[in-house]
């Protein structure tokens, strides 16, 4: 992938902080959510509720999945690649686990030096 220019890295930031905030909504909201809209089904329709209150909690559970995805799939806007690394992406990484950029910074400055340069645990680091 092709790094983005800094006018589109701007949209792109504002897009993971879009993606980011919706990510938390699916996991901190699943309870809130599908609790209060079981107790609302639980008083219209009593025992009869089940299935479908199974059915929203199912779809929530789908779509916080996907969001979970959608966070992990998200693209540096320095080098391309997918900010929080690839088969197994850390989502609580500050940093682009292949460039470096950190988050909410423009992509034009500089990539800074490995932490402990020794341990190769940065792509960028001399070997």
């Amino acid at each position: 992938m092709r790094p983005l220019s800094s006018a589109s890295s701007e949209g792109s930031w504002a897009r993971y902080r879009r993606l980011r905030r919706l990510y938390w909504f699916a996991w901190l909201g699943y309870v809130p959510v599908v609790g209060s809209f079981g107790i609302a089904l639980f008083r219209v329709f009593g025992a009869a509720a089940t299935v479908p209150l199974m059915i929203a909690g199912l779809g929530w559970m789908g779509f916080a999945g996907f969001m979970n995805f959608r966070l992990a799939s998200f693209r540096c806007p320095r080098c391309g690649e997918r900010f929080h690394g690839g088969k197994r992406p850390n989502l609580w990484s500050r940093c682009c686990r292949n460039s470096g950029l950190p988050r909410w910074t423009d992509p034009s400055t500089p990539p800074r030096p490995p932490r402990n340069p020794g341990a190769g645990a940065w792509r960028g680091a001399a070997a």
